[in-house]
């Protein structure tokens, strides 16, 4: 910020507009208020934002894509599998449709397809079949909920995850969290 005065502009983005006003605060005491502008966008609607601003292009571009731990460690944002809450997920809660919405009203196919391809989820089949039949009984509306479902489908209980999680570093859970993330903010 100091090297860009006296005429450079910080233009930042973020979808989640708590985080862009947190930012805002912390970033307007570093630098003048008229050289400071924020946007509550995607970070594909880059191309309008520098329109907005009058510009054709930017010098330097930091991109920090994906999700905070400031999100995560929300349980009422919906986006951890450690914390029950509301699966709600949306980075923006402008966003119409919640995780617990997708998890509705996908097919299994296109379950079982972004469970293996947004997430590289071994078990994509399994996963997608047990939430199917699982919703059949009553809707999927909390994380903790889903990650029962998702034990159970690759046969473990919350009392035994933490030997596999152990053995490959990761929840069991975290693949289809991540997936339904990315389906839910439209991130790709």
């Amino acid at each position: 910020l100091a090297a860009t005065a006296p005429d450079g502009r910080l233009i930042g983005l973020d979808l989640d507009g708590a985080q862009l006003a947190a930012t805002g605060q912390r970033l307007g005491q570093l630098v003048e208020p008229t050289r400071l502008h924020l946007h509550h966008s995607h970070f594909a609607g880059l191309p309008k934002v520098l329109a907005a601003e009058g510009l054709a292009g930017v010098d330097v571009l930091f991109a920090d894509l994906g999700v905070s731990s400031m999100q995560i460690d929300d349980p009422a944002r919906g986006f951890s599998y450690k914390h029950d809450g509301p699966l709600d997920m949306r980075m923006d809660p402008r966003r119409p449709r919640t995780a617990a919405d997708v998890l509705r009203t996908i097919t299994l196919d296109e379950l079982a397809e972004a469970l293996r391809e947004l997430a590289d989820e071994p078990a994509h089949q399994a996963i997608a079949q047990a939430i199917v039949r699982s919703r059949a009984a009553r809707p999927i509306a909390r994380t903790g909920d889903l990650v029962d479902v998702v034990l159970g489908a690759v046969g473990l209980t919350r009392r035994t995850w933490r030997a596999a999680a152990e053995a490959s570093g990761l929840h069991p859970a975290a693949r289809t969290f991540q997936a339904l993330r990315i389906l839910v903010n439209d991130e790709l």
